[in-house]
C-alpha cells in the first residue's frame, strides 16, 4: 500500500510538473506572439511614417512646380503683350 501511495504521489508530482511546464510554455508562446505583433506594429508605423514623409515632400514639390509654372506663364504673357504690335504687323 505504501508503494502504491508513493507511486501515486510521484505520478501526481509528475503530472503537476508537466502541467506547470505546459502552462509556462503557453505563457512563453503568448509573450512571443505579443512581441512579434508589437514588432509588426512598429514596422508598419515606421513604413507609414516614411510614406507620409514622401507624400509631404512630393506635395511640396508639386506646389513649387505650380508656382514656377504660373510665374513662367505670367512672364510669357508680359512678353507677348510687349510685342503685340510686332505680331499685329505680320
Amino acid at each position: 500500500m505504501n508503494e502504491i501511495d508513493a507511486d501515486q504521489k510521484d505520478r501526481a508530482e509528475r503530472i503537476g510538473s508537466l502541467q506547470k511546464s505546459i502552462k509556462n510554455k503557453e505563457e512563453a508562446l503568448k509573450r512571443r506572439m505579443e512581441r512579434v505583433r508589437r514588432q509588426q506594429e512598429i514596422a508598419d508605423m515606421a513604413a507609414n511614417e516614411n510614406k507620409d514623409q514622401n507624400e509631404v515632400k512630393m506635395y511640396q514639390e508639386f506646389l513649387i512646380h505650380r508656382l514656377y509654372s504660373s510665374f513662367l506663364k505670367r512672364k510669357m504673357e508680359k512678353e507677348m503683350n510687349r510685342h503685340v504690335t510686332v505680331e499685329e504687323a505680320f
